[in-house]
C-alpha cells in the first residue's frame, strides 16, 4: 500500500468507529433515551477519504460506498459471504460519496444491501441497493445531483454491475440503459439510469450503472402518481383468470381491465430488445384513479441483444424470435397478446401500426446509432478492459429493424413492404404520422397501411401534394399504401 493509501487508511479508522457507534446507538433509542450525533462534512465521510486521488482527477461520475470490513466478510453475517441472503436484517449502515467532474458532490450515509435475483450467484462483483434512511442520516439522496433531479426524491438507490456473460463467454456491459434508452424511446416507462465508476471500500469495483428503483415512491416522484398498488403474485393470476374469461378476447374488452397501449408498447420494447428473460416487468395500479387500469413498467432488461440461451438462429442474436419465446406462456402479458392476436383482427392492425411507427420514427438507424456511440465511449472512458461484445452489438442494431418487420409480417399477419419517401423542392420540417421529419424522409409500410404527411409550417407558396405524381389539393396527404410511394411537397416557385 502506497503512503497516501496508509494515510487514508488511518483517517478513516476513526470515522468509520464513530459512524458505526452511532447508528448502533440510534437503533437502541426505542430502548433507552440515549442519543448520539455525529456531524461530519461530506469530505470528512469514510466513503470519500478512501477514494485515490487518481480516480477524483480521472473526471468520471465515481460512487464510492464504505463500510466495516465484517460487514462485507464476516462469514455468518457479511455481505459478500451470504450474498442469496435477502431481507432488511441483512442491511448494513454505510458511507456514500459521489464525484463528479473531479468535484465531490455528495456525502452521507445509507443502508447497504445486496441486490438482485439469479445474478448473485456467479457475478465477479455484486450489485448492491442503497436505503437512505433517517436512521441514517438522511431520507433521500442530494435532490438535483442524479437524473437531472427527475426522480428525487430518491429514497432508494439501485447500483447495478450491468454484466452478463455470453455463452462464448464474453462479458457484455451497460445492456440495461441502452435497452431502457431504446424502451423509453419506443413510448415504454422505464427506470433511469447513470454510467458511474463505482468503489467498494476503495476497491474498483468496475463500471457500474446507477438505477432508480421502480416501487412506488420513484413512480411518485417521476410521474406524479398519488396512490399505487404493485401486482403480487396473487394479483396477477386474478388477472389471468379475469382474461381467460373473457371470450372471444377484444381490445375493447381487455382495456377495460389492462392499459393496452402501456401492455404493447412493453411488449415491442421486449421483442425488439430480444430480452431473453423477458417477464420483468413491474405492473402497477394508480388507486387514486377511479377508472384505473393495470400498466406497465419496464424493469431488468440486462438479457437484451444477447442469444443467453442459444435461441437464434445460426447464434446469431439480431434472429431471436422473441415473438416465439414470449406469446403462449402463462403470464398474463403473454396471454392477452397471444390470445389478441389469434382473436382479434383489430389488435393486429394496431400492433403492426404501433411497431411500424416506432420503426419509421422512433427507433430510427439514426437513433440507434447514436445511442451505440454514446455507450461505445462510455464503455472506453470507463476502462472496461473487455469490450468484444461491442462488435455483435453494433451489428445486433443494424440488422434487429428489418428482422423484426419480417417477424412481424408474420405474427400480425401483414402483407407486403412497401418505401414511402416524401421530397420536396425546398428544405421544409413535416408532419409525418404525428412525427417531425425533415425533407427526404423514407419509411416502411405494410400493405394497407396509412401516412399521413403535412407542413409543419404555413408557406404561402405552397399549393398541395403529389402522391405517385397524382395532384392532391389539400393541406394535408393521406395515403393507404399499395405501392411503393414517392410523396411530394408543391410549391408555386421552387
Amino acid at each position: 500500500m502506497d503512503v497516501q493509501l496508509r494515510r487514508r487508511a488511518l483517517l478513516v479508522a476513526i470515522p468509520v468507529a464513530i459512524l458505526l457507534m452511532g447508528v448502533a446507538l440510534e437503533r437502541l433509542d426505542s430502548l433507552a433515551p440515549l442519543r448520539v450525533s455525529i456531524q461530519r462534512t461530506p469530505a470528512s465521510v469514510p466513503s470519500s477519504l478512501v477514494v485515490p486521488d487518481a480516480e477524483i482527477e480521472s473526471g468520471l461520475a465515481l460512487l464510492s460506498v464504505y463500510t466495516d470490513e465484517a460487514s462485507l466478510h464476516d462469514p455468518e453475517r457479511g455481505l459478500l459471504t451470504n450474498t442469496v441472503a435477502t431481507g432488511r436484517e441483512w442491511e448494513v449502515p454505510a458511507t456514500v460519496s459521489f464525484f463528479e467532474a473531479g468535484q465531490l458532490v455528495y456525502g452521507g450515509s445509507a443502508g447497504l444491501r445486496v441486490h438482485g435475483g439469479k445474478s448473485r450467484i456467479g457475478s465477479p462483483v455484486q450489485s448492491f441497493r442503497l436505503h437512505f434512511r433517517r436512521e441514517y442520516g438522511a431520507r433521500q439522496f442530494m435532490p438535483g445531483v442524479l437524473f437531472e433531479g427527475r426522480s428525487d426524491p430518491i429514497s432508494t438507490l439501485v447500483v447495478h454491475n450491468d454484466l452478463r456473460e455470453d455463452r462464448r463467454e464474453r462479458w457484455w456491459h451497460l445492456v440495461n440503459p441502452l435497452a431502457y434508452d431504446i424502451a423509453r424511446q419506443m413510448g415504454a416507462l422505464t427506470p433511469e439510469t447513470k454510467p458511474v465508476r463505482f468503489l467498494l471500500n476503495g476497491e474498483v469495483q468496475g463500471a457500474y450503472v446507477l438505477t432508480s428503483h421502480v416501487r412506488e415512491p420513484y413512480m411518485q416522484a417521476r410521474y406524479g402518481y398519488e396512490r399505487l398498488a404493485t401486482a403480487d403474485t396473487r394479483t396477477r393470476r386474478g388477472l389471468r383468470r379475469a382474461i381467460a374469461a373473457i371470450r372471444p378476447l377484444t381490445m375493447v374488452a381487455v382495456d377495460e381491465v389492462l392499459d393496452l397501449e402501456s401492455l404493447t408498447r412493453w411488449f415491442m420494447s421486449v421483442v425488439f430488445c430480444a430480452v431473453t428473460d423477458p417477464f420483468q416487468g413491474v405492473v402497477f395500479l394508480d388507486e387514486s384513479e377511479p377508472d384505473a387500469r393495470w400498466f406497465w413498467v419496464n424493469w431488468d432488461m440486462d438479457h437484451s441483444f444477447i442469444d443467453l440461451y442459444r435461441q437464434a438462429p445460426r447464434r446469431a442474436p439480431w434472429r431471436h424470435d422473441t415473438f416465439r419465446t414470449t406469446l403462449r406462456k402463462a403470464r398474463v402479458e403473454s396471454q392477452v397478446v397471444t390470445r389478441l392476436l389469434a382473436e382479434d383482427p383489430a389488435y393486429r392492425s394496431y400492433l403492426a401500426r404501433l411497431l411500424t411507427e416506432a420503426l419509421n420514427h422512433q427507433i430510427t438507424p439514426a437513433f440507434l446509432a447514436q445511442r451505440f456511440a454514446h455507450y461505445r465511449d462510455v464503455a472506453h472512458a470507463f476502462e472496461i478492459e473487455h469490450t468484444e461484445y461491442l462488435e455483435e452489438l453494433e451489428e445486433f442494431l443494424i440488422r434487429r429493424p428489418a428482422e423484426i418487420r419480417t417477424q412481424l409480417a408474420e405474427y400480425a399477419e401483414m402483407g407486403p413492404l412497401y418505401t414511402v419517401t416524401v421530397e420536396s423542392a425546398r428544405e421544409v420540417m413535416l408532419n409525418i404520422d404525428g412525427h417531425r421529419e425533415p425533407t427526404g424522409y423514407a419509411g416502411q409500410y405494410f400493405a394497407g397501411q396509412e401516412v399521413r404527411v403535412s407542413l409543419l409550417a404555413d408557406d404561402p407558396d405552397f399549393v398541395g401534394w403529389s402522391v405517385n405524381g397524382r395532384a392532391v389539393t389539400l393541406d394535408e396527404a393521406w395515403h393507404r399504401v399499395g405501392a411503393d410511394t414517392v410523396i411530394r411537397a408543391e410549391f408555386t416557385r421552387d
